[in-house]
């Protein structure tokens, strides 16, 4: 599925959405907003983010509650804001 962001199209793996709902407990509709009003965080803050998580991801949508991992402008799976990033490496 094709979805419109902030910064161009991107498309919506099964996997992303599997993950959505088992990490955030959230719906497909709040999914699909989510990904309309993500944004890129800082560079400050993607910084954090790698040294928080021990992964060193390129492109990163970032919403309220979640993490959107971003190649090749396919979201390929979503973490958790709320919980340790740590859980899922």
């Amino acid at each position: 599925m094709v979805l419109l962001t902030r910064y161009g199209e991107v498309r919506l793996s099964r996997h992303a959405i599997l993950r959505w709902r088992q990490r955030t407990g959230r719906n497909y509709p709040q999914l699909v907003e989510a990904i309309a009003t993500a944004k890129r965080p800082s560079k400050q803050q993607l910084r954090r983010i790698n040294k928080a998580s021990g992964w060193q991801p390129r492109r990163i949508l970032e919403c309220d509650c979640a993490y959107f991992l971003i190649i090749n402008h396919n979201i390929v799976t979503v973490y958790d804001k709320t919980r340790r990033i740590e859980r899922y490496v």
